[in-house]
Formats: C-alpha cells, sequence, structure tokens
C-alpha cells in the first residue's frame, strides 16, 4: 500500500509496546522532622504519551 492508504495504516505503539501504558516518575522532596528535604521518587503508569493510550499509532 502507498499513498495516503499507507499512512491510515495503525501500527503497534513503540513506546509502550501496544500496552496502551508508560512507566512515568514524579520527582518531589519532601521535609523531614529537621527541615532537610529528602528527595522523593514516585513511579506510577499512565496512558501513554505518544498514543494516548490507544495502542497503536498513524503515519
Amino acid at each position: 500500500m502507498s499513498g495516503p492508504q499507507a499512512r491510515l495504516q495503525g501500527r503497534i505503539c513503540p513506546a509502550c509496546g501496544g500496552t496502551g501504558l508508560t512507566e512515568k516518575e514524579r520527582h518531589t522532596h519532601e521535609a523531614d522532622s529537621n527541615g532537610n528535604l529528602i528527595p522523593q521518587v514516585n513511579r506510577f503508569l499512565s496512558a501513554c504519551t505518544l498514543c494516548g493510550g490507544s495502542k497503536v499509532v498513524y503515519g
């Protein structure tokens, strides 16, 4: 297939591998009882940034 039809053909998202989810990290700091800042890393899953959770990309 070539031309406009080829661009409409979906393919598995390379960023999430077709799961629709990617692991993200949020970096913050929390104060301990002495007021010292302790770095924190929170990991969580959310919709893939590239495909928006649809599991496929076009183009």
